[in-house]
């Protein structure tokens, strides 16, 4: 496979992920890893237009559809953003089915040094380990595993969610 995705930690460093040292999940995994809160509390992976090379790309375009963490390895959240068939795009908590999703989120993710912080409910708590699947997932199909529900975020403010959940 040849190198399409791109990666961003921190909302800024952007680079090709690769497969030169590491296989691609292998990869990912590490990014997931090196995740502290601190120094390291985002990471993020998006397809890179199709027909421009990765380091051809205007990055105040792109990206449109992403897949982005916040917080540490121990504990992150995951979201998502798709363009949907209606030209879109839309972001999406990813969490676990059955869990309970009434109220407000009550979960405080934390990320670069306690300056910020999102809210999500415990079913949308992961580690580096279960997030590294969902990320591959993602870097295969552009898609969440079936087997995870994606609840809508609010755009009127960030970190803030609605409630309910949608698969």
């Amino acid at each position: 496979m040849n190198d399409t995705h791109l990666v961003t930690t921190n909302g800024a460093s952007v680079g090709p992920l690769t497969s030169v040292s590491r296989p691609y999940a292998a990869q990912i995994r590490r990014f997931l890893d090196l995740l502290d809160g601190d120094s390291r509390w985002a990471f993020s992976l998006w397809r890179g237009p199709e027909g421009v090379h990765l380091m051809d790309i205007d990055l105040d375009r792109v990206p449109q559809s992403y897949m982005q963490s916040a917080g540490s390895a121990q504990a992150m959240v995951i979201e998502v953003r798709f363009i949907e068939d209606d030209g879109i795009a839309r972001r999406y908590a990813v969490g676990r089915p059955h869990g309970d999703y009434t109220g407000e989120p009550a979960v405080s993710i934390p990320y670069r040094s306690d300056e910020a912080a999102v809210w999500v409910y415990p079913s949308e708590v992961f580690d580096a380990a279960e997030a590294a699947g969902i990320y591959d997932h993602y870097f295969h199909t552009d898609r969440v595993p079936a087997d995870y529900v994606l609840r809508p975020l609010d755009t009127h403010g960030p970190g803030q969610h609605t409630s309910g959940s949608t698969s």
